[in-house]
């Protein structure tokens, strides 16, 4: 069986057993005079767009029947019901739950979906038999307060894990039979799913909340039941007499609570307030509202905070209240009451007759005389500020003026008459045109804007203040750095008051150079919307390095030539370079280091001076990677490794200077001293007899030149021999690099003697010095 498609009640202890849940219960009182009516209705939209019809299946109006409402809010409350429970002395049979706190969970349920949660109560006492179930198939645990998949062909009712699910089941389901309209996305909850997305697979019980959506969606008796008169008769239940039994306990215990049964299940005039809204002049309200006791139009009164402001008859053509309630079409109401101030506007339906009460039909809110809007932005714009808002005076149906303020006086005014649909659609009687969006021309500062008042109220509102960049240039200088060539400057630069390029003047020391500030930087206009992307820089100024200050030129407004940023200290028109190391080589002296020009990337030129004469002239144009990487603009062909021929002797000081390529000085890079000898050096390391002479073993080397010594050999002072110091000795390669290895002297001479002398011949024509002497 799908109990989604057919329910019946749980046979409740207290009325007793009967087929398909048909019960013997008390009759209603004779005598009572009652009247249909139907108080609320859950498809009426308060500010929408007016009423959906239901199905209400019940009869023709009579003198002896009351209409009780399924939808709408309720007369007692929770604290209300629990009292008279206690009054009964029963007990409930509900585990971990005690009567305030159940209560209170018909009430919350209820209230949130707009359904009578207080008769709820009354109908799950009479399933439960006063949430006793005693003999009932749905046992205490199941949670099960209205007899939900009970039924006499039926072995047991549905259970739900808790007392509060169990009792929104109830009321969702309550509301499907009271609303056609009824969807499960205008639940404030999810429909339950151990009611309505139950299935089961492979006989084990799945609860998909997908089926629960579908099953609440299209369940099979949807909005037959508007009222709780249409109860039983197979609404819920198959009993005649269900409805009755329910509405008759309902009324005792409002009586019981101190509430006129009558009026409270009924018999208070029915309405709906459908608008409330400021207009020029007044406040316009409007909806339907009848009372049962009369076939006459009733008037509505209307109050602004809770004083009476006037009264309007509802006699309007609404053929969507009579379709629903079938008394008559002539139930509207729409008027324009005169206010001069806003606040909370309630309408009530005034009582005729039988009833307790003016019964409300709802209240809004209006705003009083005193002028409306918004300040959606204000924002530096070319040629002033940008200002986009909206504005109304509530006296007013055109528009209104908007002024505009500079550190507190007045600036500018513009009209607010821009379309806004946002704003039509908000205040429908005074259309749409009430929007600004406008450039004033206002330098910057701090701005304020507001919108005038017209009739009673303040004589202004204030809409907003923004403190916004003046007149003067702005700007960033990210990156200043020396170049060949110059001096390169990166960053952007706008004036407030135009979108053209800003001219930036460049000094480095003292002397200045324009460029312009119009290079595309994409996204620019994202943080200056107005002004364009086209307002970086990034241009090399043929300056000379120093300290380098940006100035961004005024446009217009303003009278300063601001300086971007801090000035920065980079590379001079001097030229630098370091004069790393001197030493005596073959050949001359050489000399190692590196230099630059900043002005240019090619090879400085370097004069060389020995003992304060110029010696050479030499450019420094090798390799140095190390000096690449710490200037990169440059290059790394600014080292100098050169051989310079000697021109002294002894200790001689060599200095280096860089020859200036732009003119003016030629710094000195450096000095170093060497000791300069031009005669032949070495040593005799040995003097030995050997068989038929004399063997000498050395060194010698003439520092003029890399090729071998020539040496003489002299014993007891004649000269028995010359040869040539050039085997080779890897130890003094090792010591004198530039001079090679092929220096060693290693030679035998014939006869004897007993002093041997060496001396060195110098390749260059001067002294031959001696090596030195060995005794044999």
């Amino acid at each position: 069986m799908n109990l989604l498609n057919k329910t019946s009640p749980m046979i409740g202890p207290a009325l007793g057993r009967a087929r398909l849940g048909a019960r013997c219960g008390k009759r209603l009182p004779l005598g009572l005079i009652v009247k249909r009516f139907i108080a609320s209705l859950s498809a009426l939209a308060l500010l929408g767009g007016g009423l959906v019809s239901l199905v209400v299946n019940a009869a023709p109006a009579s003198a002896d029947v009351i209409t009780v409402p399924v939808i709408g809010p309720p007369v007692l409350n929770a604290a209300q019901l629990a009292a008279w429970f206690r009054s009964t002395g029963r007990t409930i049979n509900v585990p971990g739950e005690n009567i305030d706190a159940l209560a209170s969970y018909f009430i919350d349920e209820g209230v949130a979906e707009n359904l009578r949660g207080d008769i709820a109560f009354i109908q799950s006492i009479v399933e439960t038999g006063y949430f006793g179930f005693v003999g009932s198939m749905v046992k205490p645990a199941d949670y099960n307060f209205a007899g939900m998949g009970a039924c006499d062909t039926c072995n047991s009712g549905r259970p739900f894990p808790n007392a509060r699910t169990g009792v929104r089941a109830q009321v969702q389901h309550l509301k499907n039979y009271a609303d056609i309209n009824s969807r499960a996305i205008g639940l404030r909850n999810a429909p339950v799913v151990e009611w309505y997305g139950r299935r089961t697979v492979n006989g084990v019980y799945t609860y998909d909340p997908a089926l629960a959506v579908y099953n609440f969606n299209t369940f099979f008796a949807k909005g037959r039941a508007a009222t709780w008169n249409a109860m039983g008769n197979g609404n819920w239940a198959s009993s005649p007499i269900y409805a009755a039994t329910i509405i008759s306990l309902y009324q005792r215990v409002l009586v019981w609570n101190g509430i006129p049964a009558l009026a409270a299940a009924g018999a208070d005039p029915a309405g709906r307030t459908d608008l409330v809204e400021r207009v020029p002049g007044g406040v316009h309200v409007g909806g339907w509202s009848f009372d049962v006791s009369t076939p006459d139009a009733i008037s509505v009164r209307v109050t602004l905070n809770d004083y009476p402001i006037g009264t309007i008859l509802a006699n309007g053509y609404r053929p969507d209240v009579a379709a629903v309630f079938n008394f008559g079409s002539n139930r509207g109401f729409d008027g324009v009451l005169p206010v001069t101030t806003g606040g909370n506007v309630c309408v009530y339906g005034v009582n005729v007759g039988t009833g307790s009460r003016d019964t409300p039909l709802g209240c809004g809110v209006i705003p009083g005389p005193d002028p409306v809007g918004a300040l959606d932005s204000i924002t530096r714009a070319p040629g002033g500020v940008l200002i986009r808002g909206w504005g109304l005076d509530p006296d007013l149906a055109t528009a209104a003026t908007i002024l505009v303020t500079r550190d507190g006086a007045l600036a500018a005014a513009i009209t607010a008459d821009v379309v806004r649909p946002d704003i039509g659609a908000a205040y429908p009687p005074y259309g749409a045109n009430h929007g600004f969006d406008a450039v004033a021309p206002v330098s910057g500062g701090n701005l304020c804007v507001y919108v005038v008042n017209v009739g009673p109220g303040v004589a202004v509102r204030l809409l907003g203040c923004s403190t916004l960049i003046g007149g003067t240039p702005i700007g960033n200088v990210e990156s200043v750095s020396r170049v060949p060539g110059g001096v390169r400057v990166i960053g952007w630069a706008l004036d407030p008051d135009s979108a053209s390029p800003v001219s930036i003047h460049v000094y480095a020391g003292g002397v200045g150079a324009a460029i312009s500030a119009n290079i595309s930087r994409p996204g620019f206009s994202n943080y200056f919307p107005g002004y364009g992307d086209a307002h970086g820089f990034d241009a090399v100024v043929p300056l000379q390095g120093g300290e380098v200050c940006l100035f961004a030129i005024n446009i217009a407004d303003g009278v300063t030539n601001p300086r971007l940023g801090a000035c920065s200290t980079v590379l001079g028109g001097t030229p630098l370079g370091s004069f790393e190391a001197a030493s005596r080589v073959a050949g001359g002296v050489r000399l190692s280091g590196w230099a630059l020009d900043a002005d240019t990337a090619g090879a400085v030129t370097l004069h060389v001076y020995a003992n304060g004469q110029l010696v050479s002239a030499i450019d420094a144009n090798t390799a140095r990677t190390d000096v690449g990487t710490v200037f990169p603009a440059w290059g790394a062909s600014h080292g100098f490794d050169s051989i310079i021929p000697v021109t002294t002797s002894g200790a001689t000081t060599y200095c280096v200077y860089a020859i200036n390529v732009g003119g003016g000085i030629n710094p000195l890079v450096g000095c170093r001293v060497v000791a300069v000898s031009t005669q032949p050096f070495g040593n005799i390391e040995s003097v030995s007899r050997t068989v038929g002479g004399i063997r000498i073993l050395g060194w010698a080397i003439d520092p003029d030149s890399a090729n071998a010594v020539t040496v003489h050999i002299y014993v007891d002072g004649v000269l028995r021999a010359a040869t040539t110091a050039n085997f080779a000795r890897p130890d003094v390669g090792a010591v004198f690099a530039s001079y090679g290895a092929m220096h060693g002297l290693d030679t035998t001479i014939s006869g004897g003697g007993s002093q041997v002398c060496v001396y060195a011949i110098d390749l260059g024509g001067g002294v031959n010095p001696l090596l030195g002497c060995r005794n044999i």
